[in-house]
C-alpha cells in the first residue's frame, strides 16, 4: 500500500533542490564555507521531516527539532544575504 507523503515532504525535497542550485551560484569562498552549512543544514532538515512523517512516538520532538533546524536555516541564509550585499 503506498502512503501519500504530506507537502511538507516534498517542499523539504525543493529545498534541497534550491539549496543546492543556490550554492553552486556562490563564490569558491562561500561555497566551501556557507554552502557546506547550508547543503548540511538542508540535509537536516529533510532527516527530520522523515522521522517527523514516519515517528508518530516522538512526533513532537522531531517537531521542536524542526523548528530549530529551520530558524538555523534561516540565519545562515540571512548571513548569506547580508555577506553578498557587501560585495
Amino acid at each position: 500500500m503506498h502512503r501519500s507523503l504530506p507537502p511538507i515532504y516534498r517542499d523539504c525535497r525543493r529545498l534541497l533542490v534550491h539549496t543546492e542550485e543556490m550554492v553552486r551560484c556562490f563564490s569558491r569562498y562561500h561555497k566551501y564555507t556557507l554552502g557546506t552549512d547550508l547543503r548540511q543544514q538542508a540535509m537536516a532538515i529533510m532527516r527530520t521531516v522523515h522521522r517527523l512523517v514516519f515517528d508518530k512516538a516522538q512526533q513532537k520532538e522531531h517537531l521542536n527539532n524542526l523548528i530549530w533546524l529551520v530558524d538555523d536555516y534561516k540565519l545562515s541564509l540571512q548571513l548569506g544575504m547580508e555577506l553578498e550585499s557587501n560585495l
